[in-house]
């Protein structure tokens, strides 16, 4: 009798550590998942607000004026305002979302650069592109 308790118990520890392991890979892997959704929206969200004003520099007419935080392209504005890039007074980036250090560089021969970096929670990711007129 004694040792069938003692199997009994071994058998219940045994599957106990197999139940904790099992819990702690099921907690990494909705970790992980929850991590890669924040880092695909702000990837998405760095691309569009990049290809936005490229598509907006290469479509313009003409630069009108290049700050290092405000490009202005006839009736087309492109700035940064509370964390939100905005196009004519328009938010780019989500609002779960926040841009900091935009920065416009007028690199001469109708070419703009710029950067900045889009963060939500603990995710972040910089991006730094420039764009010719098409003329």
């Amino acid at each position: 009798l004694l040792s069938s308790q003692r199997l009994c118990w071994r058998d219940l520890s045994l599957f106990s550590v197999i139940v904790l392991v099992l819990t702690q890979f099921a907690w990494m892997g909705i970790n992980g998942g929850a991590k890669s959704g924040v880092q695909q929206e702000v990837y998405a969200n760095a691309r569009f607000v990049s290809e936005k004003i490229k598509y907006s520099i290469r479509n313009a007419t003409a630069i009108t004026s290049v700050t290092p935080t405000v490009l202005t392209m006839w009736s087309t504005v492109i700035d940064l305002v509370g964390g939100k890039v905005r196009l004519n007074g328009v938010n780019l980036n989500s609002d779960d979302t926040t841009i900091s250090g935009l920065t416009f560089t007028d690199n001469g021969q109708n070419n703009v650069s710029f950067v900045f970096t889009l963060t939500r929670l603990n995710e972040s990711v910089q991006i730094r592109s420039s764009a010719t007129l098409r003329l």
